[in-house]
């Protein structure tokens, strides 16, 4: 073995800061991807919520009339 390498000495407090900042940032990642999670079935869930309330209170499809249906006498 050689003596004369000069290989950085890592202490165990080091070391576990290390761990301890690593550990920080999958933390945070989750937390970070849980939110966008939740940000997406919300938004979903509320676009499908709303268009069956509209559905069932009439104001479902509101496709423009053409000119033959304005014409037309009532």
């Amino acid at each position: 073995m050689n003596m004369n390498t000069t290989e950085p000495v890592i202490t165990i407090g080091e070391e576990l800061e290390h761990r301890n900042q690593e550990s920080r940032f999958q933390n945070e990642m989750i937390a970070l991807y849980t939110l966008l999670l939740l940000l997406f079935a919300g938004s979903c869930f509320y676009l499908i919520f709303r268009a069956i309330f509209n559905q069932r209170r009439g104001r479902g499809d509101k496709t423009p009339l053409t000119a033959s249906e304005t014409l037309t006498p009532s």
